[in-house]
């Protein structure tokens, strides 16, 4: 397959345009079947709550309001 035709099966399937496909960088797999070890991959999920702990840093001190009596 060309990536001409990659470009053409992937914008037909997705709905973009060429132009977007093509800006994408879309490649055919290298890999050889009998070379492609399913055991080897890693889950392609992401746990975006574990993420967010890294990522919500504060800026400054966080300090419990003082209650007016």
């Amino acid at each position: 397959m060309t990536q001409s035709e990659l470009n053409h099966a992937i914008a037909h399937a997705t709905g973009d345009s060429l132009s977007e496909i093509s800006r994408l960088g879309f490649q055919a797999g290298m890999l050889e079947v009998e070379d492609f070890d399913d055991e080897s991959l890693e889950p392609s999920t992401v746990d975006w709550d574990e993420l967010e702990l890294y990522r919500n840093l504060a800026f400054f001190e966080q300090r419990e309001p003082s209650i007016a009596v």
